[in-house]
């Protein structure tokens, strides 16, 4: 049974929230606008009527990521917060609650956008768009100024070349970056604070040499999340985009999901699992790390 009032906010606490009422369900969410919002290659959302939500500290920052959709986050840090497109509700990231443990999601949505590297180790429904919805009902649903052809829509089995330079960015198009040369470790980071950040169960990232990445659109927004390290966020809509340990000047870390084409560089370890929800498991048999892995990833 779930103990009510529940209570979460963004990965710097400027911007806090509380739910007074039991909420109507959760979801994981595969869509490219969530994934490319979290840096994440899937989101889990809580849905929670108005009547039952307050903000409680702060205000977050609003994103129209679509025409019947706004993106909720916070200004300072960038967490990805909520989805409002409907007008009772919103749509709470599950990873932004203090206690995520307390409400598991209870079945898959936008699945025909899932990347292809990537399975959750659960056998929860799943539907191609959102709920019993068809693909053909549902539109193309894409962040705005992207092509059909920016996106990869793959099975499981299938397999990609990766071609560099690798391209990606934010969700509303103002941050661009590239990297020219190939990327020297990717892996999935469970820590509390890419949660909290991203919004999402799991962050995966890549690393690569800083002199070989380059914003070729935007300025990212900056926010020293701990003493040693810097998260780099659109301040348009959010979207988390780059880690940086100041103790590793030669490289930073990119999220995974930001590329245009995330699917030809799949996740090599899991690190920070001490940090795991437990109701998140993905399904490989990758080497798993209680904390700090072999790499900078996270």
């Amino acid at each position: 049974m779930l103990k009510l009032p529940v209570e979460g906010g963004c990965l710097c606490a400027g911007v806090r929230y509380r739910i007074s009422g039991e909420p109507r369900g959760a979801d994981y969410c595969h869509c490219r606008m969530c994934r490319r919002a979290a840096g994440a290659p899937v989101v889990a959302r809580l849905t929670v009527a108005d009547a039952a939500f307050a903000w409680i500290e702060g205000q977050p920052a609003v994103c129209r990521s679509s025409a019947d959709a706004e993106r909720l986050f916070c200004p300072t840090c960038g967490s990805q917060l909520a989805l409002r497109d409907e007008p009772d509700h919103l749509d709470l990231a599950l990873a932004s609650l203090d206690d995520p443990e307390a409400i598991r999601p209870s079945r898959h949505i936008w699945t025909a956008s899932r990347i292809c590297w990537f399975e959750t180790a659960d056998d929860l429904p799943r539907y191609s768009g959102n709920c019993r919805v068809t693909s053909a009902e549902r539109g193309s649903r894409k962040p705005r100024g992207e092509s059909s052809a920016g996106m990869t829509l793959a099975s499981g089995s299938e397999e990609q070349s990766m071609k560099l330079p690798l391209e990606g960015g934010c969700l509303c198009g103002r941050m661009r970056y590239r990297i020219e040369g190939a990327p020297r470790d990717a892996g999935y980071c469970h820590c509390r604070m890419c949660q909290r950040a991203a919004g999402a169960p799991v962050v995966p990232w890549l690393t690569a040499a800083r002199q070989e990445f380059a914003w070729t659109a935007g300025e990212p927004a900056v926010y020293a999340s701990s003493p040693g390290a810097e998260r780099l966020f659109c301040p348009a809509c959010g979207s988390q985009l780059v880690f940086r340990a100041l103790a590793e000047p030669e490289t930073l870390d990119v999220t995974l999901a930001s590329l245009d084409d995330p699917a030809p560089i799949a996740p090599g370890h899991h690190i920070w699992t001490t940090s795991r929800i437990p109701w998140f498991e993905t399904r490989d048999d990758l080497p798993r790390y209680p904390e700090r892995g072999p790499a900078s990833a996270g």
